[in-house]
């Protein structure tokens, strides 16, 4: 994995590998590549669903990303951002892709928030998990707080 990510994950919330197949079908249907490190998190974890440190983030698998895009395209609509899970409230996490590079961050969800609300949490999949971890990744606008879902993935 992203082995820089794994001393925050919890290992018994990780789920199965997603398959070449699986990750290649997603960015087919978001139309964008993925991020190479987003994409080497997948290979080991098809998502994950748990606390990590101080947050909490469901990372949506590669067969729910074009899904849960496509639900959430009024929060994300005309602004590049890609979702890949959110923080078990109205805080969403997602990539965008330019020509200086990949960036991670977070916007809210819920309508709480101007448009163009998104929120830097750092160039790398790495950063953003640290973020999370750290507690610095739920969006300052989203209108309630955070909470885990009841299920898992």
């Amino acid at each position: 994995m992203a082995r820089d990510v794994q001393p925050y994950l919890a290992a018994k919330h990780l789920a199965a590998p997603a398959t070449e197949a699986e990750i290649e079908n997603a960015a087919r249907r978001l139309r964008v590549p993925l991020p190479a490190d987003y994409a080497r998190f997948l290979q080991v974890s098809n998502g994950y669903a748990a606390p990590i440190g101080q947050g909490y983030a469901e990372l949506w698998p590669a067969d729910r990303l074009g899904a849960m895009n496509e639900s959430l395209g009024a929060a994300i609509a005309g602004s590049g951002i890609v979702l890949i899970g959110c923080d078990g409230g109205p805080t969403g996490f997602g990539f965008a892709q330019s020509p200086e590079g990949t960036a991670y961050g977070s916007l809210p969800l819920d309508g709480s928030g101007p448009t163009g609300a998104w929120r830097l949490l750092g160039r790398s999949f790495h950063e953003l998990i640290y973020n999370i971890f750290t507690g610095r990744a739920a969006h300052p606008l989203a209108a309630t707080p955070p909470h885990p879902p009841q299920g898992s993935l």
